[in-house]
């Protein structure tokens, strides 16, 4: 459990989301290629995150 909460907003256009999307997809196959756990899902937040104090 942590104490900290963020909240973003992100506004692009269409060209940028189609590129942003296609970098997510190509690092998600990369990452599965070379067996980095993604078993279901390409989600960060179930990664350990070290946070400074």
């Amino acid at each position: 459990m942590t104490r900290y909460f963020a909240v973003g907003t992100l506004f692009i256009d269409e060209a940028a989301l189609r590129a942003l999307r296609t970098s997510l997809s190509d690092l998600r196959d990369e990452l599965a290629w070379r067996s980095h756990g993604l078993d279901s899902a390409f989600h960060a937040s179930e990664d350990s995150q070290y946070v400074c104090v």
